[in-house]
């Protein structure tokens, strides 16, 4: 009979433990896409900086923003905000990125979507 008695225990305790090891795998998935995502819009403020410093025109600022986003998976539309002096040699010009992440799992407390900032300053050089 203690043998039977011990099955079911490990059945409730089993029951009681996989949801919140499943809720906490699931946070976890959720974190790491919004690392990554904000690695992301990083890197993609740079990529415009860049271009801006090279002396490019602000649309080409914002086509490599956006082309950097899409080809990273990222496909909703972004905002961007240039600023420059007057693109003159050692100037600087900021690129800043806002992009809204939707969470994979909604989480209570946390809003969906997920704005992500960036912003990269880069000397203008040409």
């Amino acid at each position: 009979m203690k043998n039977a008695r011990e099955r079911g225990q490990a059945v409730l305790e089993t029951a009681l433990v996989i949801p919140v090891i499943f809720t906490m795998i699931l946070g976890i998935f959720s974190l790491g896409h919004l690392f990554s995502s904000q690695l992301i819009v990083t890197n993609a403020s740079r990529e415009g900086a860049r271009m801006g410093a090279l002396g490019r025109p602000e649309s080409r600022v914002r086509d490599t923003v956006k082309a950097y986003l899409a080809g990273s998976g990222l496909k909703e539309e972004p905002q961007i905000a240039i600023t420059k002096q007057k693109y003159s040699d050692g100037d600087s010009l900021n690129v800043d990125v806002s992009y809204p992440v939707q969470l994979i799992f909604t989480v209570p407390g946390v809003p969906n979507p997920v704005m992500l900032n960036a912003a990269a300053v880069m000397r203008v050089e040409q």
